[in-house]
């Protein structure tokens, strides 16, 4: 069948094992995903070829890898992963860099939402009358609009891109930048119990056991928490900040 026939040509490339995997084409010229699991037995890295033949809509596009789970052989500095806060389903994505101190801990970098460091970065100068935005309506929800005008008042006025025309003043806290489409995604920033802990630019990071593990303390007639000394926050590690 096809399948033996690929197989077959990529073991005379020099490519025996390799897989070919076809995305859905053409796509529609909007805001779209794929995403797929493969398996390589025996693999210790990984070679992307493209296809001359393939092409995208713009330059927006992207490919990204994943590895399945933290283990040694497969993941290294640049792997993605997902983690998973304690006390928590939701998940957040991050970059592995390294290894901690004792070999037996990763050193993962967590993405933050592209918004709060731009935002941060050019503090006053956004936004500028032009610009698209996500402005708060007066049902609670984030939409899409455009900024008209910047009144001497410091009122921003908007256009709804639904076309509404009411609601369409408003303050510089109730506007942000566009929020990107994520898929499953998740940056620090969606996990409301830790995305407000460091400032906007802090580079963010979790340490990762190999294996989950936990220590049971049996306290005897002893308060609770007595044996510490004092608590210093650590805005650079949100998952653990003290």
């Amino acid at each position: 069948g096809v399948q033996a026939t690929q197989a077959h040509l990529l073991e005379e490339a020099g490519w025996k094992g390799a897989k070919i995997i076809e995305t859905k084409h053409p796509y529609l010229a909007k805001t779209d995903s794929f995403r797929k699991e493969v398996q390589i037995e025996g693999s210790t890295g990984l070679k992307v070829h493209f296809s001359p033949q393939c092409v995208t809509y713009d330059s927006c596009a992207s490919l990204k890898a994943f590895a399945g789970g933290l283990h040694r052989n497969t993941a290294g500095i640049g792997a993605r992963v997902e983690i998973t806060p304690l006390g928590m389903t939701s998940k957040v994505w991050g970059t592995v860099c390294g290894r901690g101190a004792g070999g037996k801990t990763w050193n993962v970098r967590l993405d933050r939402s592209h918004h709060v460091a731009e935002e941060a970065a050019e503090g006053k100068d956004w936004p500028a009358v032009g610009d698209e935005v996500q402005a708060k309506a007066a049902s609670g929800s984030w939409c899409r609009a455009t900024l008209v005008s910047i009144g001497a008042d410091g009122k921003f006025v908007i256009a709804w891109l639904d076309g509404e025309g009411e609601d369409a003043e408003k303050t510089k806290d109730q506007l942000r930048r566009p929020s990107h489409h994520k898929e499953d995604h998740k940056d620090l920033e969606d996990l409301k119990r830790y995305g407000s802990i460091p400032k906007p630019t802090e580079v963010c990071c979790a340490l990762c056991h190999d294996e989950p593990a936990h220590v049971n303390v049996l306290y005897k007639e002893s308060t609770v928490g007595a044996e510490i000394a004092a608590f210093q926050l650590d805005r650079g590690s949100p998952l653990a900040p003290f």
